[in-house]
């Protein structure tokens, strides 16, 4: 990353743009607005959202990005493609810096102290930047089409959260239970968001960091459900802005990721693995989405040792002509999904 411009040049190069104090405002709450939405995205990939807005000029946009690669006082960070991957391809990334940072663990609660109150303050930074977050999600996320919401610039807003039936409902329960619930729900859905959260440990770790914790297996249920329900419905930077249910109506990207309420759902048997595959073939959708949604069910149930690819099963046990086909058919390998082999 390029190293940041002390204030009074900041204030030189803006000025030398020329252009007014309210647009590089916009701009910047744009920006601010598609990093909080996306986590991370390429600046080339948003730049129709923000010709979309009949007051912003690309070129303005042009003129200001190398100066917000140098403002570490932005809420975002920019960054080339080349200092990530060393691959020549000339991109700029806009990344959330909340995403990015995380805690320090060298800092200490009287180190924070200190930062907070003291100016000459010279110990550890209370966060770090965590580039293995950054890869996760870029892998995830990898050859996937992106949604855009019809006011992205709502993302901008501190703690802003869309107001969904499901948000609704778990906020509704948080009441009485916990300390600040709005909080916690932000909490719950930084959670459900990020790719470095095993999804195993989702709902485990949500509730130990809001500092919940259930009496008895009627509100241990109910909190799973809905929790559940909210996974399946929140907008996953993974999938680019889309739900992991919208991959199963019209119009939808060639590939999407489960949230973790559907990998919970099938590995509990909650949701019939082998039952979703019958209906996925049942589909008239592309070969490329019916095999990434496979993929999906496979890695909720054997994460690691199965994939679907052309139809078929790999990295499994190998399949005999004879054996019954894995779709799920009731037929043989070599009279179904086996008869292109």
């Amino acid at each position: 990353m390029k190293k940041p411009y002390a204030d009074s040049t900041l204030r030189r190069k803006y000025k030398e743009t020329g252009i007014p104090q309210e647009t590089i405002d916009t701009i910047a709450a744009y920006l601010h607005a598609c990093a909080a939405f996306y986590y991370a995205v390429e600046v080339d990939d948003i730049k129709s959202i923000l010709q979309d807005q009949g007051h912003i000029f690309l070129g303005d946009v042009e003129k200001l990005l190398p100066i917000f690669e140098r403002d570490d006082r932005l809420p975002f960070v920019l960054v080339n493609d080349q200092e990530l991957f060393h691959d020549g391809v000339d991109k700029l990334w806009l990344i959330s810096e909340d995403y990015l940072c995380k805690l320090n663990p060298e800092c200490t609660e009287d180190d924070l102290h200190r930062f907070v109150f003291d100016e000459s303050y010279e110990g550890p930074a209370p966060l770090m930047e965590d580039w293995d977050r950054f890869f996760a999600l870029e892998e995830q996320m990898r050859g996937k089409q992106k949604y855009v919401p019809s006011n992205i610039l709502l993302y901008a807003q501190d703690g802003y959260c869309e107001d969904t039936p499901q948000a609704t409902a778990m906020l509704a329960f948080l009441k009485g239970k916990v300390n600040q619930p709005e909080l916690a729900l932000l909490t719950i859905l930084e959670t459900i968001k990020d790719v470095n959260i095993p999804m195993t440990k989702a709902i485990p770790t949500a509730l130990e960091i809001i500092g919940y914790a259930p009496k008895g297996m009627a509100e241990i249920q109910k909190f799973t459900d809905l929790f559940t329900d909210l996974s399946n419905n929140t907008r996953m930077p993974s999938n680019r802005g889309f739900t992991p249910n919208e991959l199963f109506t019209p119009g939808l990207p060639k590939s999407l990721s489960f949230g973790p309420g559907i990998q919970e759902a099938l590995r509990s048997g909650a949701l019939n693995g082998e039952e979703l595959k019958k209906s996925v073939f049942g589909q008239e959708w592309p070969a490329e989405l019916k095999n990434n949604i496979l993929s999906e069910i496979d890695r909720a149930l054997k994460p690691g040792e199965e994939k679907w690819v052309g139809g078929t099963l790999v990295k499994g046990p190998k399949i005999g002509p004879n054996d019954p086909c894995p779709c799920g058919s009731g037929k043989k390998y070599k009279k179904c999904c086996g008869k292109k082999d």
